[in-house]
């Protein structure tokens, strides 16, 4: 998964609500199936990883064509997070008020 913002601050101010302590949210149009566990990495813009590790679907909302602005994509539960993505997931949960993760 590939976002648009160029540096990392930007996505830990813009990307940090869909971050918590146990998992994330990844939106797709085409979200994998509840129970499915994956390798995931999330990149900047300029190809730069922000988040990386194994996850494990929780939950889906599927896209809504007759809602297509209405949030879509899958809950994902943290397995693992390599070691440069727990300090980055510590960094968001600090500006958002909560506790740092330890997964």
């Amino acid at each position: 998964m590939r976002l648009r913002y160029a540096a990392f601050e930007t996505f830990i101010d813009k990307f940090g609500p869909n971050v918590t302590r146990g998992g994330l949210f990844l939106a797709s149009r085409t979200p994998r199936p509840v129970g499915d566990v994956f390798a995931f990495e999330v990149q900047l813009a300029g190809g730069e990883v922000a988040l990386a590790g194994d996850g494990k679907v929780t939950w889906v909302r599927e896209f809504d064509p007759a809602a297509p602005n209405k949030p879509h994509g899958m809950g994902v539960q943290f397995l693992r997070l390599d070691t440069p993505s727990r300090e980055i997931g510590n960094q968001m949960l600090a500006r958002m008020g909560s506790s740092n993760y330890s997964g």
